[in-house]
């Protein structure tokens, strides 16, 4: 068993299995779509930060705000706490460091290239 199946295995104990009925395959697929959808949006703004910076300190605060509400998501359907630590806080303090970097970073504008 590599350390992947451990994982899984130990993330299974901690939620138990999932119901075998069609909304559940129809949540968990639909979500895992719009996961790879929003990676792929990040892949595109970070091809030009400088252009969708404000894009980017949009997403950072959405993130801020998704984050505090998972958390009280979790709260409220009984989540295990190592759940909850794990994903709330930890999506409150990268979208945070986001926002801090795009507050402090500066992004000059790139240098001319002669002609």
């Amino acid at each position: 068993m590599n350390r992947y199946e451990r994982i899984l295995i130990w993330l299974l104990r901690i939620l138990g299995e999932l119901p075998h009925v069609p909304i559940v395959g129809y949540l968990t697929r639909s979500l895992s779509a719009i996961y790879a959808l929003h990676g792929a949006l990040l892949v595109f703004i970070a091809s030009d930060v400088r252009r969708f910076l404000p894009v980017v300190r949009f997403l950072a605060v959405a993130g801020v705000v998704f984050g505090a509400v998972m958390l009280g998501i979790d709260y409220f359907v009984g989540m295990s706490v190592p759940w909850m630590v794990g994903e709330g806080p930890s999506v409150v303090v990268f979208s945070a460091v986001i926002l801090w970097l795009t507050g402090r970073k500066r992004f000059p504008a790139p240098a001319a290239t002669a002609t």
